[in-house]
């Protein structure tokens, strides 16, 4: 065991190997808090980012029972969803999610203003004569009669819905301003299939035979521009097509029915409400010429009262122009089964999967492909971009715990995942780098590779010497066989694996101290390793290494704590790094740093401190282009003469209660801060 962690001086919000701690899970509900149980020591478990909550979803499928009093024939009283074998089920669902976005006219079955409507995943859309209204839902439809006489009352209760804490939905209006009220709107692309509503025992309300469409237009919105919606996948998109001299300047929406608008650094526009945020991408504008696309830039304007118009470039006005927004919706659910279940980190791969990984003591962990070997397994599962499905889920491990602590996705779709074992028979790939624990070690760290499929371990190797080790963070250099994988974490072991052919940056203490190494997984062997360093000496429980980076030069940024104040700094070219010397080193109170270092020179491009007088710990980082680094941490240093360095001008310069986030950007020579805000 790496010990317990006893420092207070953090306020319990800055666990990082956790022995003795761990998040707990309630009712399936990942939740910030801390247990007393003595189980995940190997879990990274620092502040869960709320992103992580924020960006699981499965589709929960649950049959209606009959109207026969609940009984089937034979004498069942089992829903119908039992009798669905889970293979069944998952191609039900696979199907459903697949199915294009079609929009129905309107032929009373819902409110009159409403010309078409659509449903998507977590949405329904009505289209009205001069609006577009997002009904969203951000629990599963309950089952029954009740869901299905809906829709009729669903946009008149729209305000009422809005209101009532005892519903989830919330509804997203966008108008369009001073637009044509007498516009002609009209479905075309005629899709296969129709929609039937018999609901309620008056036949003369029933609805059958009511035509789907592939897209919805509205002609002469605003004068020589029509405005159109359609799907893309299950993805909505609208566009604005403006005929040759016609004028974009009137094009404008407003939005009601929300929390808040804004647009972030994408340029992508964001609507925040009670079940979720309509996302509006930027809008890719374009004009045809000999069957090629000239692109044509555009950008939303936010104006005041939640109006939002468009700016665009240059472009040829004698000829058409299309500006094409689309819109998504932000998903959320639960991700686990009956046990205790953390989302610990999260990556995303250039298709908008997403990637998760964590530990879990769930026998029946959603898609498990095999069962759980120990008291704890790590888990990796891959989710549709849309939310949808879930394209892979699997438990890694043997017969000790495990815990998945970071992870990475390269451009091939293959997952990279660090974290710690406690098991003596983790599951190496042959001819790994390290295919056992080194003899006394009863905690290690490992690292392993899945195919985008998630049906092969690529790789995998332990990592870590005769003591403790575990890994909490993970970047990678490259892809494919050319990738290396940088790790970074904390470990008591005097002889952690360094190449013969290197000298380590910093001594070792045996206490707790930083590592970084990089290994290169499609060597598989001995070579695998083509850099590693400790980063200490750590100076005691909970110092050590949190997260790493990687930037375009192949320099490797790495953050964490030290309670050392021989703790190595300097800065590039020869200038005083930002903080040369500890604000708050000894025993158990940390100062954080921040250490960059040039792996094939093996040599350092800046290392500093970065802290005051109280106990300041990073959990985060990352580098932009230009080789400015971002740092996030908490912190206990008050703004006094001494403080944490918060900067004139930030977002909160004033130092807050208990433990504060902190954000930090440095420069790239480590000499100076951009800012700093708790």
């Amino acid at each position: 065991m790496l010990g317990a962690r006893n420092d207070p001086t953090i306020n319990n919000c800055a666990e990082y190997f956790v022995p003795n701690r761990g998040f707990t899970v309630h009712h399936r509900r990942v939740v910030l808090s801390k247990s007393g149980a003595s189980r995940a020591w190997i879990c990274a478990a620092c502040i869960v980012p709320l992103a992580i909550i924020a960006a699981i979803l499965m589709v929960l499928f649950s049959g209606r029972k009959p109207n026969n009093g609940g009984k089937v024939s034979g004498g069942s009283s089992a829903p119908l969803s039992q009798t669905v074998m889970p293979a069944t089920r998952s191609r039900i669902q696979a199907s459903y999610a697949a199915l294009p976005l079609a929009f129905e006219q309107n032929q009373g079955q819902t409110d009159p203003q409403v010309k078409y409507l659509a449903r998507g995943h977590g949405y329904t859309l009505f289209l009205t004569a001069n609006d577009a209204v997002f009904s969203l839902q951000s629990r599963p439809v309950a089952t029954g009669p009740s869901a299905a006489q809906s829709s009729k009352s669903e946009l008149k209760n729209f305000a009422r819905r809005d209101k009532d804490q005892k519903d989830s939905a919330a509804v997203v209006r966008m108008h369009l301003v001073d637009s044509n009220s007498q516009a002609t709107v009209e479905g075309s692309g005629p899709m296969a299939g129709t929609a039937n509503y018999f609901l309620g025992n008056d036949p003369s309300k029933w609805r059958s035979g009511v035509a789907r469409y592939a897209r919805v237009s509205y002609q002469n919105v605003y004068p020589g521009v029509t405005m159109a919606f359609y799907g893309s996948g299950r993805e909505l998109e609208f566009d604005f097509v403006l005929a040759p001299g016609a004028n974009p300047a009137p094009i404008g929406f407003q939005f009601s029915g929300n929390h808040g608008i804004k647009t972030d650094d994408s340029g992508d526009l964001m609507i925040s409400s009670a079940a979720g945020d309509v996302l509006l991408h930027r809008p890719v504008a374009y004009q045809e010429q000999n069957g090629a696309k000239q692109p044509v830039d555009a950008r939303f304007v936010l104006k005041a009262g939640k109006q939002v118009s468009f700016e665009l470039g240059n472009y040829d006005r004698s000829r058409e122009l299309v500006i094409d927004p689309s819109v998504s919706y932000a998903y959320s659910t639960y991700l686990g089964g009956s046990g205790d279940d953390n989302g610990i980190a999260i990556a995303f791969d250039s298709n908008g999967n997403a990637y998760v990984t964590g530990e879990t003591t769930s026998t029946n962990f959603p898609h498990a492909s095999d069962a759980l070997r120990g008291p704890s397994d790590a888990f990796v599962t891959k989710i549709a971009a849309d939310g949808s499905s879930l394209i892979y889920s699997t438990y890694v491990g043997a017969e000790g715990a495990e815990s998945g602590n970071a992870i990475a996705v390269d451009s091939l779709g293959d997952a990279f995942i660090a974290g710690g074992t406690q098991s003596a028979k983790f599951p190496a790939s042959t001819g790994a780098f390290q295919v056992a624990p080194k003899t006394g070690n009863t905690g290690s760290a490992f690292l392993f590779e899945l195919s985008p499929d998630g049906s092969k371990l690529i790789y995998s190797t332990y990592l870590g010497g005769s003591v403790d080790d575990v890994a909490l963070g993970l970047a990678l250099s490259g892809s494919g066989n050319t990738v290396t994988v940088y790790i970074a974490g904390v470990t008591s072991s005097l002889d952690f694996p360094i190449p013969t052919n290197l000298v380590p940056l910093q001594s070792a203490s045996g206490a707790n101290d930083g590592f970084v190494a990089g290994l290169n997984p499609a060597n598989n062997g001995a070579s695998d390793m083509k850099f590693s360093t400790y980063l200490g000496p750590g100076g005691g429980n909970g110092a050590g290494a949190k997260a790493v980076a990687v930037d375009a030069s192949g320099n490797v940024y790495v953050t964490g704590a030290t309670s050392d104040a021989t703790f190595h700094t300097t800065a590039a070219g020869g200038a005083p790094p930002y903080q040369a010397a500890c604000g708050s080193c000894g025993a158990g109170v940390f100062d954080a740093f921040v250490t960059v270092i040039n792996p094939t020179t093996n040599s350092y491009v800046y290392s500093t401190f970065l802290g005051g007088a109280g106990a300041d710990v990073a959990f985060g980082i990352a580098v932009d282009s230009a080789g400015d680094a971002y740092v996030t941490g908490s912190t206990t240093t008050t703004t006094s003469s001494n403080g944490f360095p918060a900067t004139p001008g930030a977002l909160q310069t004033v130092y807050g209660t208990n433990t504060d986030a902190f954000v930090t950007k440095l420069n790239p020579t480590g000499t100076a801060l951009l800012y700093t805000a708790f």
